[in-house]
């Protein structure tokens, strides 16, 4: 079994002159994603998503967190079951933004392993399609 994981960067903007604005962070200028993937036997597997620009909620700044996220990523065991790596992941003291972001990815694999959505395997439904503003 061969397992690859993949690092991915992406700044998103909104269109025009509008601005992100949180109440925590006040002004950013765009979101800093960080992106992890998984893929097995040269499939797609799984992805989770950080924010990389949030320091007020991870203590972290920005290049710090992936510094701490390329640190933490030859730790586990990737090529172990999903199952088995999100049990080892939690038994680690990696950073909670990083063990969030892995988190994500490894349900996300687990999931569409079982062919489901990351909502079914935890016990919830899937809804078709969500009315927004």
């Amino acid at each position: 079994m061969n397992t690859r994981l993949q690092l991915a960067e992406a700044t998103l903007h909104y269109q025009g002159d509008m601005q992100i604005f949180t109440a925590v962070s006040g002004p950013v200028e765009a979101l800093r994603e960080l992106y992890l993937l998984i893929y097995r036997d040269d499939c797609f597997r799984g992805a989770g998503e950080l924010r990389l620009n949030m320091p007020f909620a991870t203590g972290l700044e920005p290049e710090a967190l992936l510094k701490a996220v390329c640190d933490a990523l030859p730790t586990l065991d990737w090529t172990a079951p999903f199952l088995d790596i999100l049990d080892e992941l939690h038994a680690t003291d990696i950073a909670p933004a990083v063990r969030g972001l892995f988190d994500l990815a490894l349900h996300d694999a687990i999931a569409r392993s079982n062919n489901e959505s990351v909502t079914e395997l935890l016990g919830g439904r899937a809804a078709q399609a969500i009315d927004t503003n």
